[in-house]
């Protein structure tokens, strides 16, 4: 068992790191599950045949992941 004063102070920050990833790649999949489940009624209140639902499903799946990407700084040496 580690006492805190053991602790490196820099893995403190990759360990939120870590969390704050997982946590970002759960809830971007969830998102995408109830799109999912959400399709039938869309379909039958919208009246769209089951081509429509696939290309809806692709579109947003790209226009969410589009809106999830930043340009990231370049690091310099």
């Amino acid at each position: 068992m580690q006492m805190e004063s053991d602790r490196d102070p820099n893995q403190r920050p990759q360990q939120v790191a870590l969390v704050l990833l997982c946590a970002a790649v759960f809830l971007d999949s969830m998102d995408l599950s109830l799109m999912g489940v959400a399709l039938p009624a869309i379909g039958r209140d919208l009246s769209l045949p089951e081509s429509t639902l696939q290309w809806l499903t692709s579109g947003y799946a790209v226009a969410f992941g589009l809106r999830l990407r930043r340009p990231m700084p370049v690091p310099t040496a």
